[in-house]
């Protein structure tokens, strides 16, 4: 009797930490602002039918904005649109897992909600977008028949137009799976190639009906920022060294699957969580939710081993991975409770009903307040960063030059015009020219401007 209490204290204990760990988030716009970048550039996608990068820039292939754009329309931001969409992947993703390879729904989710609490996992990033893709192409592969094979490489393909990294992230199941095919249907290897194209062509399909140079431009700026967004070899090994760590966190249930990856399933779990590891180190860039390229296939592993493990050594060998999580959830829960705060505090619709839709020139300020406050951006690069990555020395020029049309509002960081000056020249020319009517200091606080009259 006294076990079957600390049983149901238990269970109470998760559910609990669980429903508020999922309302801080659903209170929430955004979590990681990354995400509200994406949701600029869906909207310029489907609410206005401006193709990528027509409007505002980012280096993500045009799926992952269609997706963005159609979700947020549906339920906007200040629903917790984002926190929702990261729900429904889980739960999707949980219930393919039972469908398919017959796995416990309830462990599947709860893995994912509370051991993706470090990673982020409800932020709403494209990890959580393109996984059911990346789920579905190992499904399809599994299947016998020439349909099943182009259905897996037209799932990959999809993913890919998602974000590229998850190429990295299925290559080895991928890999596994050609080679399984290839000795009843070498032409299986073909199909799955093909439906991989197919899969990563349908999505750039509206170019056909837009000007070449529009298609041409997409690419070209992809190319171009990628080329200078590589990760210095510091940046790399600190990548490495931080996502080796925390794998070595989900190493002991690792360790033990090693021992009960009889069954295929548990093998291709296993082969695609390495692969996720494979990707985490490919990025280059120390971001935590990258992590979820591991964790996400993991937590297939994990309820296969709540089937097969003794109760007492499945629970030792999460004993790091708990604390982790307990740490990642309590963390969330008090950081997503001072941004709610952050965020209500600056009271974007104010800064909306100031502006309109007048085009303001971003110099170095968050893109936070052009998603919050629904404002129009005077150039593509509204990443606080983008400018210099792509002009280097030559980002003061081309500052110069977009102040010279004269724009009505320009909106800095709030640290940009204070000593030490690092584009005095900018800061000089804002000062002749423009009043300072509200500034926010806070990480995605800025100073903004408007054009004197005259």
């Amino acid at each position: 009797m006294v076990h079957l209490s600390a049983k149901r204290f238990l269970l109470i204990f998760i559910i609990t930490i669980s429903a508020i760990y999922i309302i801080s988030y659903l209170r929430l716009p955004f979590e990681d602002h990354d995400t509200l970048l994406y949701v600029i550039i869906g909207r310029a996608l489907i609410n206005n039918h401006i193709l990528p990068y027509g409007y505002v820039f980012d280096h993500k292939p045009i799926l992952l904005y269609a997706i963005y754009g159609i979700w947020t329309k549906i339920i906007p931001l200040e629903k917790g649109s984002l926190a929702l969409l990261s729900l429904v992947s889980i739960s999707l993703f949980a219930n393919m897992a039972k469908h398919f390879w017959n796995l416990p729904f309830c462990i599947v989710w709860f893995s994912l909600l509370l051991f993706g609490a470090p990673f982020l996992i409800l932020s709403g990033n494209t990890e959580m977008v393109f996984f059911p893709f990346l789920f579905g192409s190992i499904i399809f592969l599994e299947k016998p028949g020439r349909a099943a094979a182009i259905a897996g490489g037209v799932s990959i393909g999809l993913a890919a137009e998602i974000n590229y990294i998850s190429v990295f992230s299925i290559v080895l199941p991928a890999i596994y799976f050609a080679f399984q095919r290839a000795r009843k249907s070498p032409l299986d290897v073909f199909l799955i190639a093909l439906g991989t194209i197919i899969g990563f062509i349908v999505p750039l399909l509206p170019y056909l009906f837009v000007e070449k140079s529009v298609f041409l431009h997409y690419i070209g700026m992809q190319r171009l920022y990628l080329g200078h967004y590589g990760a210095s070899s510091q940046e790399r090994l600190l990548s490495i060294e931080l996502f080796l760590l925390l794998f070595l966190c989900f190493a002991p249930i690792i360790f033990v699957s090693l021992k009960n990856c009889t069954k295929s399933p548990q093998r291709v779990a296993l082969i695609w969580t390495l692969s996720g590891v494979v990707a985490c180190c490919a990025s280059g860039h120390p971001f935590r939710h990258y992590f979820l390229l591991v964790l996400i296939p993991l937590s297939l592993l994990i309820a296969s081993q709540w089937k097969t493990l003794p109760l007492r050594m499945f629970w030792i060998s999460l004993a790091p991975a708990i604390l982790l999580a307990g740490y990642g959830t309590i963390h969330d829960i008090s950081h997503n409770i001072r941004l709610y705060r952050r965020i209500q505090a600056m009271d974007f619709s104010a800064l909306h009903r100031m502006i309109g839709k007048t085009p303001v020139l971003n110099i170095q300020a968050s893109h936070v307040p052009f998603a919050l406050a629904d404002l129009q951006s005077q150039t593509p690069f509204l990443f606080q960063h983008h400018v210099q990555i792509l002009y280097g020395d030559n980002a003061r020029a081309w500052y110069g030059q977009e102040l010279a049309r004269a724009p009505r509002f320009v909106m800095t960081s709030p640290q940009l015009c204070m000593p030490p000056l690092d584009m005095p020249e900018i800061c000089a020319f804002i000062s002749e020219r423009y009043r300072l009517v509200r500034t926010e200091n806070d990480e995605f606080g800025f100073a903004l401007y408007e054009r004197k009259p005259g």
